[in-house]
Formats: C-alpha cells, structure tokens, sequence
C-alpha cells in the first residue's frame, strides 16, 4: 500500500526552500552552541573564524573565503 504524498511545486524550483532551511539549521547550531558554552562558562573568542568541513582555523574571514575556494571549490 502506497502512501500518498501531496507535490508542492514552487516557481523558481526549491533551491530558495534549500538556502532558507540551511540557514535555519545555521542559526539552530549557533544557537546551541552558545547555550552550550553559556553552561559550561566557556569563553568564545571573537574574530575567530573555523571552516565547518575541515579543521582550518583562521583569524582573518578574508583567509577563510580564500580557504573555501582553494580546498572546497570542487
């Protein structure tokens, strides 16, 4: 027995629905991690950038960018 699922088509296609659901991912995360380090009396640094796919640390967003397009380009 198969299952109905209603198809919600959206002009433009569903990227923007992609873009929207990643950023509140985002901002969930953010969110948790600061909760997090609020109850353990952790302190986070400002102006410290991390790529979210490998360990690179850096303390310039302009060497992050530049982080992104040489390793993760592809």
């Amino acid at each position: 027995m198969s299952v109905w699922r209603p198809e919600i088509r959206v002009k433009g296609g569903a990227s923007w629905l992609r873009h929207g659901w990643r950023k509140v991912a985002r901002r969930y995360a953010l969110l948790c991690a600061r909760e997090d380090a609020k109850r353990w009396q952790l302190v986070i640094p400002t102006g410290v950038w991390f790529c979210q796919r490998c360990p690179h640390v850096t303390f310039d967003i302009a060497r992050l960018r530049e982080h992104y397009l040489v390793a993760h380009a592809f």
